[in-house]
């Protein structure tokens, strides 16, 4: 019997990266809507624009399968965007989910304080009927239910960072020379540019930046994600990818 998923994630990137996870599992990206499992029917959207708004980008999910799995991965579209995405459960039959699972960056912040911010928001905006799949949630676990449950915060479940620094921890092993470049050039960029454009955060996005355009001149980061080696057989024991990994690990399973 076929095991569901439900992931939701900040942006792109994210789901971009946890593609590259699946993929490893032989999960494969679905492209053709004839090949997403009838269980996803009422989450993709019928009409565009959506709500009326030519520029506003159409909510589908990124579906994911093969014959154990099949996982959809929505995007929120921003941090604050994670809780009102929970309400797309709604429209599914979610006693059928083997899983849901949220993914975020922890930024400036400790994770734990994210993990308990986020589930503390959750309980105050999401309806009560759906509180049962995570009130027993674990900062740092999968809590095993009907569906399981489970938080994750980039870059390692425990320190401050976004999904660019387990990325770059990834790069510094598969592409070292080109890092080493990369961060000659982030570290000559003017301050005029940082104090008037960077956050706290902002140095690994940039450096990840620079580092995928070298890679894929004019294509977007989660085209670099998809096609490069940032996560790989080569970086996978890393210490943030290993726990992205062993975390998939524990709820897939």
């Amino acid at each position: 019997m076929k095991k569901y998923f439900y992931f939701i994630v900040e942006g792109v990137h994210d789901s971009a990266a946890l593609g590259r996870y699946l993929k490893r599992k032989n999960i494969s990206l679905i492209r053709k809507i004839e090949q997403v499992d009838l269980f996803w029917e009422r989450i993709i959207p019928k009409s565009f624009p959506f709500n009326g708004d030519l520029l506003k980008r159409m909510p589908v999910p990124m579906f994911y399968s093969n014959e154990q799995y099949s996982i959809a991965i929505q995007t929120a579209g921003g941090d604050s965007g994670i809780v009102k995405a929970f309400d797309s459960l709604l429209n599914l039959d979610y006693e059928q989910l083997s899983g849901v699972a949220l993914f975020c960056d922890a930024d400036t912040k400790p994770a734990e304080q994210c993990f308990n911010d986020l589930i503390s928001r959750m309980l105050n905006e999401v309806d009560e009927e759906y509180h049962s799949i995570f009130k027993e949630a674990v900062f740092g676990e999968v809590t095993l239910g009907s569906p399981s449950f489970g938080v994750y915060i980039f870059p390692n479940n425990e320190c401050e960072g976004t999904l660019e620094n387990l990325l770059l921890e990834g790069g510094e092993i598969v592409y070292s020379d080109l890092m080493a470049s990369a961060k000659e050039y982030v570290k000559r960029i003017s301050l005029d540019y940082r104090q008037k454009h960077w956050s706290i955060s902002s140095e690994p996005k940039v450096l990840f930046g620079v580092m995928a355009n070298a890679l894929k001149p004019g294509k977007a980061n989660q085209v670099s994600i998809q096609d490069n080696q940032w996560i790989s057989e080569e970086t996978i024991t890393t210490n943030s990818q290993s726990r992205l990994n062993d975390f998939l690990e524990k709820l897939l399973n």
